[in-house]
């Protein structure tokens, strides 16, 4: 039995696990942007595929992701009531402590932030942002008459 160690050339990169093409993309990348002969343009253009690449990738977890969350998302009953309105709603920080340790657990976070441009005396305008781990990025946008707001304190 021979006993030597096996040896690869300098440079060459050695993958282990799963194949993924991103990463051979950016690795030849890596490579020829040390060869003074290739085409800056060329390499410009398989940068934005890579960077297409990535974010189709990224969406496609956080849809998987998003699948999982839903399943296993907690009932939220209608606990409280709008005495101007007369309807029962569910307060904002009331779904956001029952919803975030499963949003966690799938690598999602949420931020909430209102839209001072977009608001005016009328109407209030509240951005929800969905962020998962994987870079996808998703905003939803509630647009609230101010009334109703003061009503439901």
């Amino acid at each position: 039995m021979d006993n030597q160690l096996a040896t690869r050339p300098a440079g060459e990169i050695q993958h282990t696990g799963p194949v993924n093409p991103i990463q051979i993309n950016i690795d030849a990348m890596i490579r020829a942007s040390s060869d003074p002969s290739v085409d800056i343009g060329k390499m410009e253009k398989m940068m934005e595929m890579i960077e297409r690449m990535q974010a189709r990738q990224a969406e496609q977890e956080y849809s998987q992701s998003m699948a999982a969350l839903q399943a296993e998302l907690p009932m939220i009953y209608k606990d409280s009531t709008n005495a101007f309105l007369k309807t029962s709603y569910t307060k904002l920080e009331d779904i956001d402590i029952a919803c975030r340790p499963v949003l966690a657990k799938h690598r999602f976070s949420v931020n909430y932030d209102i839209d001072e441009k977009a608001s005016t005396d009328e109407k209030i305008v509240m951005v929800m942002e969905v962020r998962h781990a994987g870079g996808h990025r998703e905003q939803r946008r509630l647009i609230m008459p101010k009334a109703k707001m003061a009503a439901g304190k």
